[in-house]
Protein backbone atom coordinates (compact mmCIF):
# COMPACT_ATOMS: atom_id res chain seq x y z
CA UNK A 1 0.00 0.00 0.00
CA UNK A 2 2.98 2.32 0.69
CA UNK A 3 4.35 1.61 -2.54
CA UNK A 4 1.37 2.85 -4.33
CA UNK A 5 0.86 5.92 -2.46
CA UNK A 6 3.99 6.86 -2.86
CA UNK A 7 3.34 6.04 -6.54
CA UNK A 8 0.52 7.91 -7.26
CA UNK A 9 1.50 11.76 -6.40
CA UNK A 10 -0.45 14.71 -7.98
CA UNK A 11 -0.16 16.50 -11.24
CA UNK A 12 0.30 19.57 -8.98
CA UNK A 13 3.48 17.36 -6.94
CA UNK A 14 5.02 16.28 -9.83
CA UNK A 15 5.14 19.90 -11.36
CA UNK A 16 6.56 20.70 -8.28
CA UNK A 17 8.92 17.97 -8.24
CA UNK A 18 9.99 18.98 -11.87
CA UNK A 19 10.55 22.61 -10.64
CA UNK A 20 12.82 21.86 -7.88
CA UNK A 21 15.08 18.95 -10.09
CA UNK A 22 15.44 21.40 -12.62
CA UNK A 23 16.25 24.55 -10.43
CA UNK A 24 19.06 22.35 -8.90
CA UNK A 25 20.43 21.19 -12.40
CA UNK A 26 20.16 25.54 -13.06
CA UNK A 27 22.01 25.60 -9.48
CA UNK A 28 24.43 23.40 -10.65
CA UNK A 29 25.25 24.96 -14.08
CA UNK A 30 25.39 28.60 -12.78
CA UNK A 31 28.25 27.07 -9.90
CA UNK A 32 30.19 25.60 -12.50
CA UNK A 33 29.99 28.66 -15.18
CA UNK A 34 30.50 31.02 -11.74
CA UNK A 35 33.51 28.53 -10.69
CA UNK A 36 35.14 29.09 -13.85
CA UNK A 37 34.46 32.54 -14.49
CA UNK A 38 34.66 34.20 -10.67
CA UNK A 39 34.16 37.83 -10.39
CA UNK A 40 32.88 40.45 -7.87
CA UNK A 41 29.86 42.24 -8.94
CA UNK A 42 29.08 45.47 -7.59
CA UNK A 43 25.67 46.29 -7.77
CA UNK A 44 24.36 49.56 -7.33
CA UNK A 45 20.90 50.13 -6.24
CA UNK A 46 18.04 50.07 -8.90
CA UNK A 47 14.59 51.84 -8.84
CA UNK A 48 11.38 50.05 -10.21
CA UNK A 49 8.12 49.92 -9.52
CA UNK A 50 8.02 45.95 -8.74
CA UNK A 51 5.25 43.82 -6.61
CA UNK A 52 8.20 42.87 -4.19
CA UNK A 53 10.43 45.68 -3.50
CA UNK A 54 12.48 43.16 -1.55
CA UNK A 55 13.18 41.19 -4.81
CA UNK A 56 15.20 44.17 -6.21
CA UNK A 57 18.40 43.27 -4.89
CA UNK A 58 18.26 40.35 -7.25
CA UNK A 59 17.93 43.05 -10.53
CA UNK A 60 20.58 44.77 -9.19
CA UNK A 61 22.85 42.09 -9.51
CA UNK A 62 21.54 41.30 -12.76
CA UNK A 63 22.63 45.13 -13.33
CA UNK A 64 25.43 45.25 -12.15
CA UNK A 65 26.92 42.01 -13.48
CA UNK A 66 25.79 42.45 -17.04
CA UNK A 67 24.22 39.29 -16.93
CA UNK A 68 22.04 37.81 -19.83
CA UNK A 69 19.10 36.97 -17.66
CA UNK A 70 17.84 36.62 -14.32
CA UNK A 71 16.50 33.39 -13.19
CA UNK A 72 13.59 32.49 -10.85
CA UNK A 73 11.13 30.68 -10.29
CA UNK A 74 9.09 33.93 -9.61
CA UNK A 75 8.43 35.45 -13.08
CA UNK A 76 5.44 37.58 -11.76
CA UNK A 77 7.59 39.69 -9.20
CA UNK A 78 9.62 41.19 -12.51
CA UNK A 79 6.82 41.49 -14.64
CA UNK A 80 7.86 45.19 -14.70
CA UNK A 81 11.52 44.58 -15.68
CA UNK A 82 12.76 45.87 -18.77
CA UNK A 83 15.82 45.59 -20.20
CA UNK A 84 16.75 42.06 -18.86
CA UNK A 85 15.49 38.24 -19.70
CA UNK A 86 13.22 36.94 -17.02
CA UNK A 87 13.42 33.42 -17.96
CA UNK A 88 12.12 30.10 -15.10
CA UNK A 89 14.75 27.27 -14.40
CA UNK A 90 13.31 25.45 -17.40
CA UNK A 91 13.18 28.52 -19.97
CA UNK A 92 17.02 28.43 -18.61
CA UNK A 93 17.87 24.88 -19.23
CA UNK A 94 16.43 25.51 -22.71
CA UNK A 95 18.24 28.73 -23.89
CA UNK A 96 21.65 27.15 -21.63
CA UNK A 97 21.20 23.79 -24.06
CA UNK A 98 21.04 26.12 -26.94
CA UNK A 99 23.49 28.42 -26.36
CA UNK A 100 25.87 24.67 -25.77
CA UNK A 101 24.92 23.77 -29.01
CA UNK A 102 26.40 26.70 -30.71
CA UNK A 103 29.34 27.20 -29.47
Amino acid sequence: MAVAQSISATASQSAWLLNVCQTALVQGVLETQVAQTISAVIAQPVTLNAPDEDDMHFVEVVVGGQADALVTGNVSHFATVEHIAVMTPANFLEFWKRMSTER
